[in-house]
């Protein structure tokens, strides 16, 4: 003969205590009480002592996984499940951190929700085949002795790429926050440290393609001399000047081609005449490097990638922006673009007469 399960409905909702009622009707799992995520409902299931909770996990998250640890901790014995939850893993492994059995959708059918209840009262843990179940799987197991700093580390690192937080993976392991929120901040400071790095060798492959650039204009202008022109300007990127880069204009035509290139500072970049440019035509190419310091936050392990070019292909690889400098000048050149992956606002640079 089945064992009968005395479950207690954790919710404030009539109709899921409605549905939990139907989808129990005729089996051997017995509703024994409900009551909302209080602390009414805490001393209720301590003085009932059921098998199963189920809690609603349309309440706030913050919310329901407080009452489950506050179960876990003051009825050990009774196991948790939710139910109608979300189905982003980051939540689902909060979930399964705070001792919670299995996900159970509000569309669940009968032999599912007795199934999975059955299986939850006798401990076992969630099928790997379902999503909860490879979230839950995916958590280090909680340790049985204390734990040297790399493991820690490494443990701590494994929980946040889950989606645990501070407090989430203090409470999985036992261990004081301030411990775990130092173990973060040294990973974090480890990634600032690679992103940084990173940046510079970017830098520094700018600052190389500027000499070369400078150099070429050197070259040409002991040929060219004084009929070289001065050409400044400003760069707006997103609508701000742009902090830092590199411009380089490229003669349309002319053979060889005429290059000279400045940095952008502040969106401000000029070309004295000694380093100038021709009178004719142009094209202009901008460049600028993504800063990688922003993504340390959720890239807690390995080296950072290299730096992204953050600005559209049609300002610098397949560049449409066009110039025409003038002997009489004054040329005046300035660019404003959009941000990457949108259509340009306007029609492009504007010439001051």
């Amino acid at each position: 003969m089945t064992q009968t399960i005395h479950l207690f409905v954790a919710t404030a909702d009539k109709h899921t205590t409605d549905r939990v009622a139907s989808l129990s009707r005729g089996s051997h799992i017995a509703v024994v009480g409900s009551g909302p995520l209080d602390e009414q409902s805490i001393q209720a299931i301590a003085a009932i002592r059921p098998q199963v909770c189920l809690i609603n996990a349309r309440e706030a998250e913050a919310t329901y996984l407080a009452f489950a640890r506050r179960m876990f901790k003051d009825v050990p014995d009774t196991k948790v499940v939710l139910f109608g939850p979300s189905d982003d893993r980051s939540v689902m492994a909060r979930a399964a951190a705070s001792n919670v059995k299995n996900y159970l959708s509000e569309y669940i059918t009968y032999p599912e929700f007795i199934q999975l209840l059955t299986d939850a009262e006798a401990g076992k843990p969630p099928q790997v085949a379902c999503i909860f179940g490879q979230t839950a799987a995916a958590l280090p197991p909680r340790p049985t002795s204390p734990l040297s700093a790399p493991r820690l580390t490494s443990i701590v690192r494994q929980c946040s790429t889950l989606g645990l937080h501070a407090d989430d993976i203090a409470w999985y392991l036992s261990t004081d926050i301030e411990v775990i929120r130092s173990h973060l901040t040294g990973m974090l400071r480890k990634t600032d440290a690679s992103s940084r790095r990173w940046t510079r060798l970017c830098y520094g492959a700018i600052a190389a393609a500027v000499l070369l650039v400078a150099y070429k204009a050197l070259v040409a202008s002991w040929t060219l001399g004084s009929r070289r022109i001065a050409v400044s300007g400003h760069v707006q990127y997103a609508a701000q000047p742009l902090d830092n880069g590199v411009i380089e204009f490229r003669s349309t035509d002319s053979k060889p081609a005429i290059i000279a290139g400045a940095v952008i500072q502040d969106g401000v970049y000029r070309i004295s005449d000694r380093k100038g440019l021709l009178p004719g035509g142009y094209v202009v190419m901008v460049f600028s490097p993504e800063s990688t310091s922003t993504e340390s936050s959720s890239a807690l392990s390995g080296a950072a990638p290299p730096a992204r070019e953050r600005i559209p292909e049609q300002y610098n690889s397949s560049s449409t922006q066009r110039v025409e400098v003038r002997r009489l000048g004054p040329n005046v050149f300035d660019f404003d673009i959009p941000k990457a992956y949108q259509e340009p606002q306007g029609s492009g640079p504007t010439q001051q007469e």
